[in-house]
Formats: structure tokens, sequence, C-alpha cells
């Protein structure tokens, strides 16, 4: 879509809304999935003088409903695929854009005159409320060209520049996604919706369309380093939405062309604050103000802090939202008149959030006050959830808390602890479905207990923390009791290893998905691998609703087409001397080391040992490993027609030792770090192998560091979960004299890869083929 058409599409829409009564202060729904319509329509209602109101399609009916009764909504856009979401509101009417294409056609393409001024509304947010009702934030086209003004300048973007546009409209950080690069002339690539849950769809994304610019999430920059390759080297990241991690910050600083960290909640127009992130230990600074922006750190007596000094953040200047829609109470409350008579009459905003200011001017964020939560880049009012569960018959008392999982920030999830009330106690499952009917996606538990009685704090209080306390300790009660249920067919097989790979652990068919850690984002990248293994369009609903791997797998055999075969199941062939054929994966991979990739696809893990360390039973350890996986006895060769994977048989195995206790601490940190960097970077030969090198750094008696580099194309990222667990097991088995704990290997990868060769043919990989060719 080039500007031209963007503007002449834009004026027509423009045009029409005005006939429909679309002026200063008429708000306007978009109900409309990410395309070209979205971008004209956004601007088609701001050039007719209305704010735009975003209604995700991915958000339950009622919640839906209730955006668009409560925001008063004079027209409703949306597209011929989303008209069964569209909320019935009285008198309300919708454009189908699909049917108003002859009556577009009429209207004007010329500019239409300007109506709206600086202090009209552009766009109206919902976000998450205490007392369980959303709450509007209106946004006036003087605060948003405000941001967009001050962003073009830092970070900086410019008409050379490509941006891809990844959040959805329900968040405002899609702002700066969309509406700045119409700003300076830039060119936007929209990622769909199944793809801005996918970090290696997105970084095709980027590869594929040059893109200079990406502004997500820190959790979806975590996808992105796992499955993103070389992508993210070729980007300016900024990263918004929640707090960055200094071990993620210093990742992204090595690999991306430079990295922004920017602060900002929907009502002070998506950021306040932007920096530069820096290499270093140490907490990460949001950055300094925004032009025209001010930063007021304040004690709980109104008092300006001392520098270095924690205070209450408070925010004012060009860029403060106009306050909630039909809520002068709370606008009241949350806009503040400025203490500090630097400007009479100045308003501030009270973000709930604490920083201090740092010598240098850059301001280090440190925390909520409050109970609001930061998840994924949203923010979530934990007491809008404890409302919706109180209004369950068979709840009484409800606490939800934010549990922060082992692996960071991108592994922290919603939990909750609830007390049964006077009709029938429901069970986890229904109760999630209840949820999933009026919160988004992400405001769902993913854990829900029931509790005789909440702890209580010797005031009489909800004691969270002992809340949360039970609530972590029940989460690790599926690692525990009777082995899995196992998979009874083909679908289930598969999915059950869609499962494992996403929340590296072993799943029976009957473990509930948010009992075992699952969250939104993760059940999101699960209907995208079901996506691409079955060919089969899933809403993200049907995992909550069906939060099982056997109650998926009927989902899936259901909205199977006809005629659609089931996958066979995976069974052993016979080992061949001459090899057998490589999957899809694995002869990628192998043509990409012909054409010389280096160490781009090895997968190097450092792991550090506390305690005493036998060598000869870490040894023996590993021995049993390569022999019990053949992948890692398997070379790569070609016979002159096609590559072939050669499995080799058992040979002994020997573990290097490199001792360096008798080093002083700096050398030996030195000297170590270089022999990880050289280990990882040291090439693998595919036709001779060993695809595995492992060895052992004494740095003192004990204390170890196991280096394993893999290449990819007999590992990923989660087997070497499942190589950690593995070693785990076994080293505790064989120290204390006993045999091996783990089953032998029903199927190997030989057996997945002619599988995959064999199903994957014919008329199934033709409709694999036309699916994603359309």
């Amino acid at each position: 879509l080039t500007y031209a058409e963007l503007h002449r599409r834009a004026n027509r829409l423009a045009h029409r809304l005005r006939r429909l009564g679309v002026g200063p202060e008429a708000r306007v729904g978009v109900l409309l999935e990410r395309s070209p319509d979205l971008v004209v329509s956004l601007l088609g209602i701001l050039k007719a003088g209305g704010a735009y109101v975003p209604l995700d399609p991915g958000f339950p009916a009622e919640r839906l409903a209730w955006t668009a009764g409560d925001a008063g909504l004079c027209v409703l856009l949306t597209e011929a695929g989303l008209t069964a979401a569209v909320p019935a509101v009285p008198a309300l009417p919708v454009l189908v854009l699909e049917e108003e294409k002859e009556a577009l056609a009429a209207e004007s393409a010329a500019e239409p005159p300007l109506r709206a001024a600086a202090d009209n509304a552009a766009y109206v947010l919902y976000t998450s409320g205490s007392t369980g009702r959303p709450k509007a934030v209106v946004v006036c086209h003087g605060a948003l060209v405000n941001l967009l003004a001050a962003i073009r300048e830092e970070p900086g973007m410019t008409a050379a520049d490509t941006v891809l546009a990844v959040t959805t409209i329900s968040f405002d950080m899609a702002v700066v996604d969309l509406l700045l690069p119409l700003a300076v002339g830039a060119r936007v690539v929209l990622a769909r919706r199944e793809e801005a849950g996918d970090g290696a769809a997105l970084a095709r994304l980027i590869e594929s369309r040059d893109v200079d610019v990406v502004q997500v999430t820190p959790v979806t920059w975590q996808m992105l380093l796992a499955g993103g390759g070389r992508a993210p080297s070729k980007v300016r990241g900024w990263s918004g939405g929640e707090a960055l991690a200094p071990d993620l910050a210093a990742g992204l600083t090595a690999v991306t062309r430079s990295f922004w960290n920017l602060y900002g909640p929907t009502e002070t127009t998506v950021y306040a604050t932007a920096g530069p992130v820096e290499a270093g230990p140490g907490p990460v600074s949001i950055g300094r103000p925004l032009s025209r922006t001010r930063v007021v750190l304040l004690d709980p007596a109104g008092r300006l802090t001392p520098l270095g000094s924690a205070g209450h953040l408070h925010v004012g200047g060009a860029g403060l939202a106009r306050g909630y829609l039909h809520r002068p109470d709370l606008t009241a409350a949350q806009f503040v008149p400025d203490p500090t008579g630097v400007e009479p009459g100045a308003r501030l905003y009270r973000t709930g959030d604490l920083a201090r200011f740092l010598a240098d001017g850059r301001i280090d964020y440190l925390g909520r006050i409050d109970h609001q939560v930061k998840l994924r880049g949203y923010r979530i009012e934990l007491g809008e959830i404890e409302s919706v569960l109180r209004r369950h018959t068979g709840v009484r008392e409800a606490v939800v808390v934010l549990l922060e999982g082992k692996g960071g920030a991108e592994d922290r999830r919603l939990a909750a602890a609830w007390t049964a009330g006077d009709g029938p106690a429901p069970a986890a499952g229904p109760l999630r479905s209840f949820l999933a009917e009026k919160l988004p996606p992400y405001m769902v538990p993913s854990q829900l207990v029931e509790l005789r009685a909440l702890p209580l704090t010797p005031s009489g209080k909800v004691d969270r923390r002992a809340v949360a306390a039970v609530l972590a300790a029940a989460a690790s009660a599926p690692e525990e009791g009777q082995e899995p249920a196992l998979p009874r067919g083909p679908v289930e097989e598969m999915l059950v290893g869609v499962w494992e790979e996403i929340l590296e652990r072993r799943v029976g068919v009957e473990d509930d998905f948010f009992a075992l850690g699952g969250h939104s984002l993760l059940a999101t990248q699960v209907v995208s691998r079901v996506r691409s293994v079955f060919a089969v369009e899933l809403p993200l609903r049907a995992l909550f609703e069906h939060p099982t791997v056997a109650g998926l797998a009927g989902e899936i055999e259901k909205a199977t087409p006809a005629g659609g075969a089931a996958p066979p199941p995976i069974e052993p062939v016979p080992r061949d001397a001459t090899g057998s054929p490589l999957s899809f994966a694995q002869q990628r991979l192998w043509l990409l080391d012909q054409l010389g990739s280096g160490a781009l696809y090895h997968v190097p893990v450092a792991l550090r040992l506390h305690g005493e360390l036998s060598v000869a039973v870490l040894t023996r350890v590993f021995a049993e490993i390569v022999r019990r996986h053949e992948a890692l006895r398997t070379v790569f060769r070609s016979d002159g027609a096609a590559a072939r994977q050669v499995i080799l048989p058992p040979a002994g195995f020997a573990m290097p030792l490199l001792d360096l206790s008798a080093l002083s601490p700096a050398l030996r940190k030195a000297v170590g770090a270089a022999v990880v960097r050289e280990e990882a970077r040291r090439p693998f030969d595919l036709a001779q192998g060993p695809l595995v090198r492992i060895a052992l750094v004494r740095l003192e008696e004990t204390e170890h560091e196991l280096l394993l580099v893999l290449h990819h194309i007999v590992s990923d990222g989660w087997s070497m979960g499942v190589l950690v667990r593995e070693v785990t097991a076994l080293y505790a088995a064989f120290a204390a004299g006993r045999p091996s704990p783990l089953p032998e290997l029903a199927v190997q990868s030989a057996d997945y890869a002619a599988w995959q060769r064999g199903w994957l043919s014919g008329d199934v990989l033709e409709r694999e083929v036309r699916y994603w060719r359309d």
C-alpha cells in the first residue's frame, strides 16, 4: 500500500464517517485484524476528526460488548470475517469494510477540512481497573503529536526506515508501531496475529523485509533472541511495556545495532522517558524524560525527594492524557495539581511506580507501589481479576498474585487462590472458562487453587505474601506423584511433543496446561505450533476451554478438514548402513553448512556446578547419554544424490578436564571465558562428527563449569533442557551405585525424519503448501 493510496482511501473513509456524524469527540470502534485496512481505518477516523476505540478480536464477547457500550460508540468499523464478534449494541451503525467498497469509492479522495483541535480526543484505550471496571484513557491530538515528535528525534526514525509492527491495537505501544512511521514517511511491515507470538516467524519477517526498527516488550525480545538467529543483529531495538531485566538487556545490546529502553503508562501517551541501554551490570535505566515531559519524584508527604532517594514517580507535561472517560472522580485522584509550583495550573499523573534520579539525570525504575502489575507489557490491576472471580456463584473470596518463574520475566504468571461460596465449588477448568469469557487472555490466571481459608496478617488483612508462597508451592505439585498419562493416538502423541517443547517438562494427556505453568503467551505459541503441525486453525480460546492434551486433540480432530487424514504414528524404522533421509529442518541446516554458516548454528551451554563432583561418574553419565541418544552419534554425509544421516555405533567416551584452580581469580575468570568462547566457535565437521563437544573446567575444588556445545542439526533449545534433566537424573543414580532410571527411547530422531518424509508427501504436502501459499 503506497502513501498515495493510503491517503486516498483514508480520505474517502473520513468523508463517509463524517456523513454518519463523526467529528470531534465522536468515538469510533475499530474491530479489525492486523492488515492495511486497519491502518486506513485509524487514519480515516483521525482525518474525520473523531477518536478511535480499539476492540481487540482476541478479547471475549462480554468484554467487547461492555467496552462498546461504555465508550458510547457512534460507529463501528469491522471486516467480514469478524461480524460474528460484533457486540450487540442497540442502534450502533456497523460498517463492514468489504461491503462498503462501492459507497467508499463514491466519496471524494480530497483531503477533508481539518476539524479536530489539539485538545480533542484522538483515541480511547481501555486499561485494567482495580474495581473490576476497566478504565478508559482519553488521549488528545496534542499529546499524540508531542509523543510522535519526541520519539522521531530520540530514539529516532526517518523515512528511510522499515518498521515491524507487532503490538496489538488494544495496547498503546501500537500507536508508535503504526502512527510514528506514517508521521516520518517510513515503511511499515504488519506482523499477523499468529506471527506476533512466534519468535522464529518474527525473525523471518525481519530478514525477508529488511526491517530496521523493532519495538516490542521484553518477553517478545526474549522470544526473538531464542528463535531469531541473526535477525536481531539487523535492527535498532526499542523495548517498552514492562521492566527490562539486566541479563536480557546485556544480550540485546550485544546483538542489536543499538538498543533503547522506554517507559510510560497509557496515561502519559505511551512513553514518558527513553534512553539508550548501556552495557554493564546492575539495573537498566529508563532513561530521561522525553521532550516537553516532566518527571517528578515525591515522598509520601508530597515533597521532592533528594537525588538518589526513592520517590513516587509523577509525570507532567505535554504528553498527559485528558483523563478517564466518564470517571471525573478517578481523573481527579490520578491527575493531581503539581505541588512544586514550577508551572501554575499544571497537572501531574500519579504512576504508582517507584523510581530515583541518578547523578547523570537518568532515572532508575524501582517497581510498583500498589497491587498493579505489568505482565508481558500489559498493565493489570489484580483487583479487577479478583472482582470477576468473586462474581462466580461458587467463589466467596479471591486473591490474585504475580508469581516469578525460574525463567525470569518471560516466565512470570498470574495465579489465583479462592475460597468456596454458597454455590457449588467449580473445578479449575470451568472456572477458567468463566474467566476467559469475561477477561482478555493475558488476564486469565494460569493457576487456580481452592483454599479452605485465605491466610491473614495479624491485623486481619489478607496476607498476599503467604498466598503467593502457597500458590508457588502448589505449582510444583504436578511434578510429583504418578507418571503422566500416555498418548492414545498420533494426534495426542504429536501434541504432547508440542507441549513438552514449549513447557520444557514432561506432559501427560490429562495434565492441565495452565497448572503446568502455561500462560497466555505460551498458549499463543501452542496455537501457532498446532497451525503449522496439523494445518488447522484453532482460536486461542480453544486452549482455555480445553486445557488438556486429550481435550485439545479432540478439537484438532474436529477442525481437521474433510478428507484430511490424521497423521500416522511415529514408528521405529530399520537402520541402514548407508544411512537414512534427513528431516526437512536437518536438510536446511545441512545446506547452510555447505554454504559456510560457521558457528551460527552451534548451540552452546555453560553450566556452573557447585559442590563435590566425581569426574568419573560424570564421564559415565555422558557415555550413557551418547549411547541412548542416536542423534549424538549421527553424522551427515552426501552420497552424491542427497545427504543422508548415518548413525555411528557407541564408542568410548572421554571428557576433557581443564584445571584452572591454581590460577588467580582474575586470570581464572579470563582464561575460563576464553575457553568458553573458543569451544562455542570451533567448527563442527558434519560428515565426520562428533557433533557434540563436552568439556569440564575446574575453577576450584568444589566449583566447576560444564561446557556443552552441539550443532543445531542434532539439537535445539528444548533438547538442551531434556539433556540437562537426564544428566541430573543419571548422575544422582550412578553416584549412589544405582542403574540408569531412564527408560529406553521408543523412537529416535531418525525415526521422526523418516516419518515426516513419509507423511508430508502427496496430498498432505500439497495441502500444506497451498495453506501457506494462500
